[in-house]
């Protein structure tokens, strides 16, 4: 329940607390590591145990039954000197300094990209298991797959709209697309973003969405990504592939250049992106706004629609973007950048070659904010508690006043806190 913290003093205090019990173990209790011979060896527990010294160093070293260890650790123990193993926690006495544990698994050499893949992946519990045959078997069989005729009388038909996907060029699940089509005035858009329809194969309570429920996300490596949905799924039925026709759940906005909404609709469509652009693609037609891109160097397009039609969406979309940005900022919007490293990887090893500094640039921003529409909505649209919205309305200045003094120095935080 929340406390009152109108009668506390304008400094802030620091609570503290005390844990009684734990009622759910969230954390996987695993952690990779090395096995090592305890150092007395004429004490009871040499006899015993073995010692894990885990690579992360918030975690406590354990011991291990020798019983989990191969067979000759004791006796050639620089054999494994170099091999990584998967522990698990079991108990960890308050009085005690190590914990106890039993050894899952040897993993490999240490520094070798598969091995210590798996052990992140272990020590955070992230389940990267095939899908069942269950799961599988309730995903349409025969690919390529084609859309039933009932739904085109339940959905909005954009298949003639130019729709297009920007993503970094080794995206396989291509699940938004964007379309910006200008009306006869001149001044105003209508712009679309388009969503694959994942609904539609994952139905409420069935196994794959409990399944989905329990990964509640895909996890993205430097070299291979864990998805949460089926690979046919994320990279075929929902894949928002050019020239095939997909379903989609989409909101378009008329709004004018300036990136003044005028009105909004939402609802289930089907679109036919005509191409797949990479952001390098789409930054170069930002850059070249008057000359033409040499077809070569663009990605096939659909022959209902041209490579200009094409260069001047992704124009009209970067103006309006960049006005609906500016927007955000004039009402107190706080931008947090944080650095990202991207690898280049040798195509046949897939050992790194080399890492630079990921630059987000123009063509990275385009994506507008559909959010805030269908959040409005929600409540207004459904009675049953399905929806998860957040809410910030409630942070007052209490919450706010231990904030470092430099981080408020943009204006904004003190501005929006009176």
């Amino acid at each position: 329940m929340a406390q009152d913290t109108s009668a506390l003093p304008e400094k802030s205090l620091q609570r503290a607390a005390k844990v009684v019990y734990i009622v759910e173990k969230k954390h996987s209790r695993a952690a990779t590591g090395f096995l090592k011979l305890l150092a007395d060896k004429n004490s009871e527990l040499f006899r015993k145990y073995a010692l894990f010294s885990p690579s992360d160093h918030r975690v406590p070293r354990i011991y291990v039954p020798l019983k989990d260890c191969p067979q000759d650790f004791v006796t050639r123990p620089k054999d494994y000197a170099n091999t990584l193993f998967i522990c698990r926690i079991v108990d960890w006495k308050e009085d005690s300094n190590f914990a106890l544990g039993q050894l899952t698994k040897s993993l490999g050499q240490a520094g070798e990209i598969e091995p210590e893949t798996e052990g992140i992946l272990t020590e955070y519990g992230v389940d990267f298991s095939d899908f069942s045959s269950e799961v599988l078997e309730s995903l349409p069989q025969g690919l390529p797959w084609t859309i039933p005729p009932e739904e085109f009388s339940k959905r909005r038909d954009l298949r003639k709209d130019c729709i297009f996907t920007i993503d970094p060029s080794t995206a396989r699940d291509l699940d938004d697309a964007l379309s910006c089509k200008p009306l006869a005035d001149g001044n105003t858009y209508e712009v679309g973003v388009h969503i694959a329809d994942v609904s539609y194969f994952v139905p409420d309570g069935s196994e794959l969405d409990q399944v989905a429920a329990q990964r509640a996300t895909s996890v993205y490596l430097v070299q291979k990504v864990v998805p949460m949905l089926p690979r046919v799924l994320c990279e075929e039925l929902c894949s928002l592939n050019p020239m095939t026709d997909k379903l989609t759940f989409s909101v378009i906005w008329t709004l004018t250049s300036e990136g003044k909404i005028l009105s909004e609709w939402f609802g289930r469509t089907i679109i036919r992106s005509c191409t797949k652009l990479s952001y390098e693609h789409a930054q170069s037609m930002i850059e070249s706004p008057t000359e033409k891109i040499p077809e070569q160097e663009l990605p096939p397009i659909s022959p209902e629609h041209t490579s200009a039609e094409v260069h001047q969406a992704v124009l009209n979309l970067h103006r309006i973007a960049k006005e609906l940005r500016k927007q955000r900022f004039l009402d107190g919007a706080l931008r947090l950048d944080q650095l990202k490293l991207s690898f280049t990887l040798d195509h046949e090893t897939g050992l790194p070659q080399g890492c630079h500094i990921y630059e987000y640039r123009d063509s990275n921003k385009l994506q507008l904010s559909s959010s805030p529409v269908p959040a409005d909505l929600v409540p207004c649209a459904t009675s049953a508690p399905v929806a998860v919205l957040s809410d910030y309305t409630n942070v007052g200045r209490f919450c706010c006043e231990s904030l470092p003094c430099e981080f408020c120095s943009c204006g904004f935080l003190s501005t929006s806190r009176d």
